[in-house]
C-alpha cells in the first residue's frame, strides 16, 4: 500500500542506512548518506547523517597517490575506501553503459550535435570535424541539463530523485569526455 503522504516508503537496515526498496540492488544509494548498498557495512551515519567508516577511532592519514596506484594503500583509509567504491560502481555500471551504447548507438547524438552547431560562435570558420565534435559535446551538455532538471523536479515534489538520473549524468559526462578526446562517441 502506498504511503498516504506521497513520499516513497523507505526501509532502514541494521547499519542505519535508508533504502527506497525493500530489496536494494548493489548500486542503490542510501537516501541519507549516498553510500552504495554493496558498501553499506563499511559505513555508518554520524550525527549529521554523513557516511563515516564503521570502525571506531580516528581515521588514519590518507595514503599517497603512489600507494593507491600500486595497490599498497591501507584498505581502511578513506582514499582506499573511495577507490574500492569507485571500482565497484564502475564494474557494476560498465555492462549497463555498453548495453545502452549498443542499443542507442550515436545517431541521435549526431543529429542533436548538428542542431547545436549553429550556437557555436564563429562556427562557419571551424573545420567540420571540430564543429561536429563540439556540437555533440554541447548536445551531451543539453542531455545532462535535462537530467539535472529531473532531479530538481523530484526534490520540488518532496520526493527522492531516481538514482537512474545520477547514473545517466555520469554516463553523459563520460560520453562527453570521449567525444572531446576522439571527436565522436562511437
Amino acid at each position: 500500500m502506498p504511503d498516504p503522504t506521497g513520499f516513497p516508503q523507505t526501509y532502514t537496515d541494521s547499519y542505519g542506512h535508508i533504502w527506497t526498496s525493500e530489496e536494494p540492488q548493489p548500486n542503490d544509494l542510501c537516501s541519507v548518506c549516498g553510500v552504495h548498498f554493496v558498501n553499506r557495512s563499511a559505513y555508518k551515519h554520524d550525527d549529521n547523517g554523513k557516511a563515516v567508516p564503521s570502525g571506531s577511532g580516528p581515521n588514519p592519514a590518507p595514503p599517497s597517490s603512489l600507494d593507491v596506484a600500486r595497490g599498497t594503500a591501507d584498505p581502511q583509509t578513506p582514499i582506499a575506501q573511495l577507490e574500492q567504491q569507485l571500482r565497484a560502481m564502475f564494474e557494476a555500471d560498465l555492462p549497463k553503459i555498453l548495453a545502452k551504447a549498443e542499443e542507442y548507438g550515436a545517431s541521435d547524438l549526431v543529429v542533436m550535435g548538428k542542431a547545436m552547431e549553429s550556437l557555436i560562435p564563429g562556427h562557419a570558420s571551424l573545420d567540420p570535424a571540430a564543429m561536429a565534435s563540439t556540437g555533440q559535446e554541447m548536445a551531451l551538455g543539453h542531455y545532462a541539463l535535462g537530467k539535472a532538471t529531473r532531479l530538481f523536479g523530484a526534490w520540488e515534489k518532496g520526493k527522492v530523485p531516481n538514482v537512474d538520473s545520477w547514473f545517466d549524468l555520469g554516463v553523459y559526462s563520460m560520453m562527453a569526455r570521449i567525444v572531446r578526446s576522439t571527436g565522436k562517441w562511437i
